[in-house]
């Protein structure tokens, strides 16, 4: 039995953003069509040569399934449309080509986003969640041997092998949100060097020895670098080589190693950091040894926050110099002060306050009786994130238009519990989350 109109071959189940387009080509309600910008749009009716149509771009929808394959809860599926259905077949279980919704990535046209339930081999339709990659990685390891320039972006995990000369690799631009491990297996003696289509924040990736890595995420403004790997420790994407310590009641930070071990005394100690050596440079800090007091960095400049405060043996922060200032990357902090671009603790907007403030990595929003036409400043560094939460829906929406958005206009929380998470970037505020209770917070382009 299938819960879809028997004439569609994708039809959406709850509400969703939409892209304006005008037909190239004659479209039939439920095909999916792949944009410009790798999302895939689907049309609600049939939209005619040259015609204007609002497609379906996010949201859930049912497709038909391929025939005779189980979809697992969180499996990512794309669209085949040279598909064997379920739906399609005939009762003595002949194959009829109707186009399918498959987890099969070598028989992908291109990504539809990521499956919400479990869908047996004998179910006609499966529910996935459109444009979205829950995993970010695509299933599946695949290698790429020596002399071969090309990083396949069908497989999450790539292994490659380089021969004796060095080579130029090259990476086609992604989906939103999918994210791909790029590991030199086998140093022939060449140096790899990886230049995407795309980039954000970089220009390319050098693989020199047996061990070096990459994670890339994809994000509308191109490849941006998630982590990296570099065993040559030949300035790891702007770490200086080696590690030293810093005893306890030594309050000076040194930036002459990549990496710095610190040991805090029994009372407070006030650390200092001098500016950096040059705009990139990257410095690991981590409280291995906890005496009893805390230790509070306070950097000569610093861009974003003020200090970080060092508790218990593990907390530890990754800084970054830019011409302005030291700028967090990444923290770990037991007290959960700090985590992955987001500035510390959380703060409340009251109804009819329009501004949303940077300075938390988390705002929780009421809004108040009538409509409310809430800003956002610029980020204050490159990769900062700020997650938004409607907690309070006094009847008015909040639409939110940023200051400098890329790849969206504006976000109208609706109902209490509306969220979404945003990441600043060299071009502007993207989404890379977005939640809630009845549907996704509704997003105009």
């Amino acid at each position: 039995m299938t819960r879809m109109n028997t004439e569609l071959k994708n039809q959406r189940c709850d509400s969703g953003q939409t892209v304006e387009i005008t037909a190239a080509a004659a479209i039939t309600a439920g095909d999916p069509q792949l944009l410009d910008d790798k999302r895939v749009g689907i049309p609600a009716v049939d939209v005619a040569l040259g015609d204007d149509a609002a497609l379906d771009v996010y949201g859930h929808y049912y497709g038909r399934k391929e025939y005779n394959t189980a979809i697992s809860n969180g499996d990512v599926v794309g669209w085949d449309s040279d598909g064997d259905s379920q739906a399609g077949h005939t009762a003595a279980g002949e194959a009829v080509t109707t186009g399918c919704v498959t987890n099969d990535p070598t028989a992908w046209d291109y990504i539809l986003g990521t499956a919400v339930e479990d869908a047996a081999a004998t179910d006609e339709d499966v529910i996935y969640d459109l444009n979205v990659l829950r995993k970010g990685f695509m299933p599946g390891a695949t290698t790429v041997a020596a002399d071969v320039l090309a990083i396949p972006i069908t497989h999450g995990v790539v292994t490659k092998t380089t021969g004796a000369d060095a080579e130029a690799l090259t990476l086609a631009d992604g989906y939103v949100g999918q994210k791909l491990k790029i590991i030199l297996g086998t140093d022939g003696g060449g140096d790899a060097t990886l230049t995407p289509t795309s980039v954000c924040g970089f220009t390319n990736f050098v693989f020199r020895n047996a061990g070096d890595q990459v994670v890339l995420e994809f994000t509308v403004a191109g490849w941006i670098i998630l982590d990296a790997t570099n065993s040559s420790n030949i300035f790891q994407l702007g770490f200086l080589p080696g590690s030293t310590t810093v005893a306890a009641d030594a309050l000076a930070i040194p930036i002459t190693h990549g990496v710095v071990n610190k040991t805090t005394g029994a009372d407070a100690e006030a650390l200092t950091l001098a500016d950096g050596a040059f705009v990139g440079q990257k410095i690991k800090i981590t409280l291995v040894t906890d005496g009893g007091g805390d230790g509070t960095l306070t950097p000569t400049t610093a861009l974003g926050f003020t200090s970080i405060v060092f508790r218990d043996a593990g907390d530890q922060v990754v800084l970054e110099w830019t011409a302005s200032g030291w700028i967090i990357l990444d923290a770990t902090n037991s007290s959960n002060i700090f985590h992955l671009g987001f500035l510390p603790g959380s703060t409340t907007v009251a109804a009819d306050e329009l501004a949303i403030p940077i300075t938390h990595g988390v705002v929780i929003k009421t809004t108040g009786a009538d409509a409310e036409a809430l800003t956002l400043a610029n980020g204050a560094f490159v990769g900062q994130k700020l997650k938004i939460v409607l907690g309070t829906d006094g009847g008015g929406d909040g639409t939110l238009t940023p200051t400098t958005p890329l790849g969206f206009a504006t976000i109208v929380f609706e109902d209490a519990g509306d969220q979404v998470v945003l990441e600043w970037t060299a071009s502007g505020w993207i989404i890379i989350g977005n939640v809630g209770v009845a549907a996704p917070a509704a997003i105009t382009v």
